[in-house]
C-alpha cells in the first residue's frame, strides 16, 4: 500500500475513534492531525464547545464574531478527510512567534445556514495548527479557504 492511502486510511481510523470519543478528548494531549481530526469530529456532532476548546483563544474569539464561522453558520458536516500533517513556515504570517507550526488540508461536505463566503457542498480548508513553544500544547491558530 502506498503512503498516502495508508494515511488516509490511518487518518479516517483516528477520526472514527475520536468521533465515538466527542467531548471527552483533551485537546492539550493531541497530535496536530489527531487536534484536527478532533475539532471536525466535534462540529459533526455539533459540540461547538469542544470544538472551541481545540482553537487558540484569539482564533476562538475571530470564530465567535463572525457571521460565516463554523460556530455561528454551520448546519452540518459530513465525509471529513483530513489529510498530510505538513510543516509549514510563518514568512509573510502572523505566526512569527510560535516555536512550531504544521498545516494540513482538510475537505468535507458542509450545509451552511447562510450562504455568505461558502456555497453548501464539497469544502476544501487548510489548517495551520501550531504551538508557542515546544512544551505547548497544540491550538488550531488558523482555518482558510487557501494555503
Amino acid at each position: 500500500m502506498t503512503r498516502l492511502p495508508l494515511q488516509l486510511l490511518l487518518g479516517a481510523i483516528v477520526f472514527g475513534i475520536l468521533a465515538a470519543c466527542g467531548s471527552g478528548v483533551n485537546p492539550g494531549n493531541l497530535a496536530p492531525h489527531e487536534l484536527v481530526v478532533a475539532y471536525y469530529a466535534s462540529l459533526e456532532k455539533s459540540d461547538t464547545s469542544a470544538a472551541r476548546a481545540d482553537l487558540a483563544p484569539a482564533f476562538a474569539a475571530l470564530q465567535d464574531a463572525a457571521v460565516d464561522g463554523d460556530f455561528s453558520n454551520l448546519r452540518s458536516i459530513s465525509n471529513v478527510v483530513v489529510g498530510e500533517d505538513q510543516p509549514t513556515g510563518t514568512a509573510g504570517t502572523s505566526f512569527q512567534n510560535y516555536a512550531e507550526l504544521r498545516e494540513m488540508a482538510v475537505t468535507f461536505d458542509a450545509v451552511y445556514e447562510r450562504e455568505i463566503t461558502s456555497h453548501s457542498g464539497r469544502q476544501t480548508r487548510f489548517v495551520i495548527v501550531g504551538r508557542p513553544t515546544r512544551q505547548s500544547p497544540w491550538q488550531i491558530v488558523s482555518i482558510g479557504t487557501g494555503p
